[in-house]
């Protein structure tokens, strides 16, 4: 693995993108693996380096919500938090388990499965849910816990499912909807992170630069947002993803 200054920048260009998108429109995977893929890093090391890196943006995010106190429209129970620690680690056992063969195929199933999902999900109306019903309220609980073990092994477009579940099942407005999925974002990709590193996956030369520039872009998004918009930040996520389809169907299996 390169190591050079070349390198250590281009990582750091990626991240800055990955981390606003990650803490805004939701979807810092959707567009971080492509990224990678498209100069040059295999499957399976691109999923787990953004994974890793996006720690960074959700922690940086976490502290801007905090510092903005945003208040949340729904009370959010309490044993959500260790359900989806969980989630999150069953995800990431079984992301480590897959042989790296496999992942590019997988890969690019759930790009083209997450992206057809998000542009279903933003296309949804965002009103607040005012009436949420108990029945509405117990399956939003269950989706935020799939969610969970989704984003431990893959996790694309997670950001956007997790803020449309919070509106429409739990009476959330987008802005508090945010600040608890960026939230629950630090909660379920630490222990995710913790997993990486203990089965040894992590490719740290790629991970620390690519960290650096999520960190950035988690402080950044805000401004990103009401600069260029959600819809521009998820157009531009969709082309990569199709950039990344199109090269990984064109391009011979790996070996």
């Amino acid at each position: 693995m390169d190591t050079g200054f070349a390198h250590l920048a281009l990582m750091f260009a990626l991240g800055v993108p990955c981390g606003i998108v990650a803490v805004t429109a939701g979807g810092g995977v959707t567009l971080g693996v492509p990224l990678l893929m498209l100069v040059g890093a295999p499957a399976g090391a691109s999923v787990v380096a953004v994974k890793v890196a996006l720690w960074a943006s959700f922690l940086t995010g976490s502290i801007a919500h905090a510092r903005k106190q945003p208040e949340l429209a729904v009370p959010t129970l309490w044993w959500i938090w260790p359900l989806c620690l969980v989630g999150a680690v069953a995800g990431s056992q079984l992301l480590t388990a897959v042989k790296p063969e496999h992942m590019r195929e997988i890969v690019l199933a759930m790009l083209v499965a997450s992206t057809v999902g998000t542009i279903w999900a933003t296309r949804r109306k965002k009103d607040v849910n005012s009436a949420s019903t108990p029945l509405q309220r117990v399956a939003g609980y269950v989706a935020v816990v799939a969610l969970a073990v989704y984003s431990g092994f893959f996790g694309a477009g997670f950001g956007v499912f997790l803020i449309w579940a919070l509106v429409a099942l739990h009476g959330h407005t987008p802005g508090s909807a945010a600040a608890l999925g960026t939230r629950l974002s630090l909660i379920i990709s630490s222990a995710s992170v913790a997993v990486f590193i203990w089965h040894g996956v992590v490719p740290w030369a790629t991970v620390i630069p690519l960290g650096f520039g999520c960190a950035a872009g988690g402080v950044l998004g805000a401004r990103a947002t009401n600069a260029l918009g959600d819809q521009f930040i998820r157009t531009t996520t969709w082309v990569v993803c199709i950039l990344v389809a199109v090269k990984l169907i064109a391009s011979p299996p790996d070996h």
